[in-house]
């Protein structure tokens, strides 16, 4: 029995049977050879082998069978669609046909067998959702058997395809755990593949943008294949070119187009082999034109393209490959400035990848099914971009309403794409990815706006800036305002999918990073595939039989501007609003009677402003913070807060990128020392209007008690035990003391755990209103999952709770305080903000928290926290009671008044009051009662008429 190798996409079926006749035996040998390579010569083998049976009245065999689905796999490889799926309803036929011929295990076998060319064909014509659901049920029956090496290849095959859809349906981390779960079964096969495995890594990690585990993989890929396609290139041509295009990818990325350009020569040399079909000339020549795009040379970007429209448009049923080339043809029409043309180019391709489109109401396309719904997006953000430079250059405002209209298409498909993904991780992903549609929303609606003056277009604007922001914060809230009390079945469900979800990515990151991997790896990744797949029919189920549910499960609606001022601000409050791009920045402002919206060009030395001011504010010996805070409050506070009044006492932030890096605070209007804005303003964090709208909405649950403290100070041997994570962590001298005097101000219902273990606040947590931690965190920027709050048991060894952790809890406080060290950092995802603790506890249903923005020093820290809960305790609301704490800190204290000492503690989330409970024992009510007992019954005897008292 002969095997050829894999290919990226066109594989090798499997062959279970023995030769009945030579004739056809010796068929199939020549088929095997030349059927991914030479088409008409498969054909004409079938042919034959259909006319020997005709003329010898044989019975239909295996290797019959097995030549039919070779035809089968060769339509699939020459893009011969409609004649694939022609031979799959013929060999389906012939099969049930001539099933007397076969036994019931064969015919089992074979129904599955034919399930594959089936699925391959779904996938081919864009139908990934069923190409996925019968990929893995195959998977799930070849698992069932025993694991020959036979079976082990057809599951390495399986997890192949699987991992491509996850790729293309942008669900990156099911991809990668899918592709090395397939490892173990290429190895039990003892075929070659590793070249085609790390490759197809190494392309989901570059659509991730891990560029490092990219290029990692790239060169694995390269270095398996090099022998390989020296000994038979003809075999192993189409590997090579997937190889090379990805590695012309990563280099374009990461900028050295020279590279890429080498990449694309040597999958150019390759182009005369027979085994390279139209399909791969096409995308070499594609490949090129794109390069040579980028690097402005026209002339040969037109050629390359022209040459692969040709390769690209024989091919049957293959839409996305033309619809790119259209893409790209408009790119270079936009380059050599003819607009007009560019736009039918991106018409064109739209057409190629709309399943049906319907007229809106003012004459605008809505796509109402799409092929793929990623490069529908790519094709409607370039069809903006070229709308917006015909209006820049006819001053026809129909091209800029029509340029909004087709920005809205493209981030309704965002929203519709989210609701697909069950991880948060992809989900992340997909907003930065998708964050240049909102810049674009945000330039036309403003320009719309100062051309008509139409209040719908500065709506729109802010429709845009607010809906970039906290997708999956948003989406966890309103699940719990909307359904808590309901929990349908699908809803219990999902919750505990989606913790078994993460629990198994935590465990793979686990066990990937320690340095003796267990036996355990393989059985956890095998894991989570099944929870994915899983989740995936779930939500499937849910669309199908819970519409509106479903509906409201993803609801991503923006809260209006008229609600904003009506119901959202209070007397006095101002709520300023910040979306930066690539290349604007948009501030937003609103008071109840007034608003402010202003959209300009982002400064060149907007990063650098915000470095110097975080780096100034980290060190308490640096004198260098008064200039970046005062040109920052220029530029982002001084026009909006001058109009909009400058009696405001409250401020709410949303920031947006690297502005949730600082605090406001320190933000001068003038360079005296007096003019930070905590002088003036009580100031707060949200992470969207919306959002803060959402938290205000929920009705909060009412905790059995008040408060509770958790103190994980450590101790001298603790900082030995954390020198694995590159930090040392320091004995915290002032928690114990904080927290206590922090008690004593609250006198009743409060707990306090010392040493607090872990274990204390996964129990004890959800009974309090407030809880307090006073410990070490440690932040994970590679995994921002695995960052960590730092806990110890009673003898003292470390214990961590970490965000994946938190992500899954439910707790019922009202504020979270955490005065550990730099709980509000983390790594910044464009659309998502900074993956902080903060986060974490919001996810978890806490509506407030005081976060620190860098190590804060111990004993500021406990002055101010203990300052802060005494003016929570008089009634002030949060945010005032942290303003007032931060002044009267550096009122006593002036040799700690530099910004570094008291400003690195925010609040994020809502600011209401927080009722104290009474400071009265039990026993002063008794004796009150009694008190009132015995008045009572000295009143009742002096009124009583008579009565001798002698």
């Amino acid at each position: 029995m002969k095997f050829r190798p894999v290919w990226l996409v066109f594989v090798i079926p499997s062959f279970f049977a023995q030769a009945q006749h030579s004739e056809i035996s010796k068929l199939l040998d020549s088929a095997m050879l030349v059927w991914y390579s030479d088409f008409d010569r498969t054909q004409q083998l079938v042919l034959k082998a259909e006319k020997f049976f005709t003329d010898s009245t044989a019975t239909v065999n295996a290797d019959l069978i097995e030549l039919y689905k070779l035809r089968i796999q060769s339509c699939l490889a020459f893009s011969r669609l409609q004649q694939m799926n022609q031979y799959i309803v013929e060999l389906e036929k012939l099969l049930i046909k001539n099933k007397q011929h076969f036994s019931r295990e064969e015919l089992s076998k074979m129904k599955l067998d034919m399930e594959f060319p089936r699925a391959q064909y779904h996938l081919a014509i864009g139908e990934n959702k069923r190409a996925l659901e019968s990929f893995l049920n195959i998977k799930a029956e070849l698992m069932k058997v025993a694991q020959t090496p036979e079976v082990c290849y057809e599951i390495y095959l399986q997890s192949n395809y699987i991992s491509a859809i996850h790729r293309d349906l942008g669900e990156f981390e099911a991809s990668v755990n899918e592709q090395l779960s397939s490892i173990p079964y290429l190895i039990c096969s003892n075929r070659p593949g590793f070249p085609v495995v790390y490759r197809n890594l190494a392309l989901t990690y570059l659509e991730k943008r891990d560029f490092n585990q990219t290029g990692k993989y790239l060169k694995l890929s390269e270095d398996s294949l090099k022998r390989a396609l020296q000994l038979w290139p003809e075999e192993h041509a189409r590997v090579a070119i997937s190889l090379y295009e990805t590695q012309a990818g990563y280099y374009e990325r990461i900028g050295h187009p020279d590279s890429a350009m080498m990449a694309m020569i040597k999958a150019l040399s390759l182009i005369h082999l027979r085994s390279v079909n139209n399909l791969f000339k096409g995308r070499i020549y594609y490949r090129l034109g794109v390069l040579n795009l980028r690097l402005g040379n026209l002339n040969e970007a037109n050629k390359y393209i022209e040459q692969a429209e040709a390769n690209f448009k024989p091919l049957e049923g293959d839409p996305l490959h033309v619809a790119r080339t259209f893409l790209l043809k408009a790119e270079w029409s936009s380059q050599s400035g003819n607009y007009a043309k560019a736009l039918a180019y991106c018409e064109k391709a739209e057409m190629e990848l709309a399943a049906r489109v319907e007229k809106g109401a003012a004459g605008n396309s809505i796509i109402v099914g799409t092929i793929s719904k990623k490069e529908l997006f790519n094709i409607l953000h370039k069809k903006t971009q070229v709308l917006l430079r015909l209006f820049e250059q006819s001053a026809n405002r129909a091209h800029l309403i029509h340029a909004l209209n087709t920005n809205q298409m493209a981030v309704a498909l965002f929203d519709s794409t989210a609701n697909e993904f069950s991880l948060d991780k992809d989900k992340i992903i997909l907003s930065e990815l998708s964050y240049s549609a909102f810049e674009y929303g945000i330039r036309i609606a403003h320009r719309l706006y100062r051309l008509t003056g139409d209040r719908q277009y500065l709506e729109k604007c802010f429709w845009f800036m607010d809906k970039s922001k906290g997708i999956l914060l948003l989406e966890n809230l309103r699940l719990v305002n909307r359904f808590s009390g309901i929990e349908p079945e699908w809803l219990q469900r999902e919750k505990e999918l989606k913790a078994e979800m993460l629990w198994a990515e935590q465990e793979i990151f686990r066990t990937e990073s320690a340095r003796n991997q267990s036996d355990k790896l393989q059985s956890v990744r095998e894991r989570y595939a099944a929870i994915k797949s899983d989740y995936s029919v779930l939500l499937s189920q849910i669309r199908s039989k819970a519409a509106d549910f479903y509906r409201l499960r993803f609801d991503h609606s923006v809260v209006p501007m008229q609600t904003i001022q009506q119901q959202l601000l209070k007397p006095g409050e101002v709520l300023i609003e910040f979306f930066t791009g690539d290349s604007i920045l948009a501030v937003a402002g609103f008071t109840r009677s007034k608003m402010y919206m202003q959209v300009k060009p982002l400064p060149t030395e907007f990063t650098n402003l915000i470095n110097k001011l975080q780096s100034a504010l980290t060190r308490s010996s640096a004198a260098s913070f008064t200039n970046p805070a005062r040109e920052l409050y220029d530029l982002l506070l001084n026009d909006c807060l001058a109009e909009l009044g400058s009696d405001m006492k409250s401020l709410i932030i949303i920031p947006d990128g690297l502005l949730g890096y600082i605090p406001f605070e320190v933000l001068m209007s003038s360079d005296q020392q007096n003019s930070f804005l905590n002088n003036n303003y009580a100031v707060y964090y949200a992470h969207s209007a919306t959002y803060l709208h959402e938290q205000l909405q929920r009705k909060l649950p009412d905790p059995k008690y008040f408060f509770a403290g958790f103190v994980a100070s450590g101790n001298p041997k603790l900082g030995v035990q954390l020198a694995t994570r590159n930090e040392a962590l320091s004995v915290l001298k002032g928690a114990e003391h904080e927290v206590a005097s922090i008690a004593k101000l609250i006198r009743s219902k409060f707990k306090i755990f010392n040493p607090a273990g872990k274990t204390d606040f996964i129990k004890h947590a959800p009974d309090y209103r407030i809880l307090h931690l006073a410990m070490h965190a440690v932040v994970n920027d590679a995994n921002p999952m695995m960052s960590e709050m730092i806990f110890t048991v009673a003898d003292s060894a470390e214990q961590s709770l970490t965000a994946g952790e938190l992500y899954g809890m439910q707790l019922n406080s009202t504020l979270a305080v955490l005065s550990a060290c730099n709980t509000g950092m983390g790594q910044l995802h464009r659309g998502e903000g900074i993956m902080s603790f903060s986060r974490g506890f919001a996810y978890a249903g806490v509506p407030s928290a005081v976060i620190s923005l860098w190590k804060v020093p111990d004993e500021a820290t406990s002055k101010i926290m203990v300052n802060f809960y005494r003016y929570l305790k008089k009634g002030e609301t949060k945010d005032r009671a942290l303003q007032l704490a931060r002044q009267e800190f550096v009122r006593d204290n002036p040799e700690y008044a530099h910004p570094y000492f008291w400003s690195g503690f925010i609040l994020t989330g809502t600011t209401n009051p927080i009722e104290f409970p009474s400071a009265f024992r039990w026993y002063w009510y008794v004796l009150a009662l009694l008190v009132v007992i015995a008045g009572g019954y000295v009143f009742r005897n002096r009124l009583m008429p008579g009565r001798n008292l002698s």
